[in-house]
């Protein structure tokens, strides 16, 4: 496949509705590997000291380089 062909190439992305709403947090810790990068988004709550994770993403060093 030349550069011309790469160019013309076009993806389609599909969102569903759910993760369209997206999640709220207000914090959020790196941990990395020597193969990854993993991404947790928390919403601490500060008055009972408890805390959960709303999402997490693995990325790998490459991408996570990019971001």
């Amino acid at each position: 496949m030349n550069n011309e062909n790469k160019q013309d190439q076009q993806i389609q992305v599909k969102i569903t509705d759910e993760v369209l709403k997206g999640v709220y947090a207000n914090t959020m810790q790196v941990t990395h590997s020597p193969d990854e990068f993993v991404l947790d988004f928390m919403n601490i709550f500060p008055a009972s000291g408890v805390g959960i994770v709303t999402s997490k993403v693995i990325v790998s060093p490459a991408h996570y380089k990019r971001v």
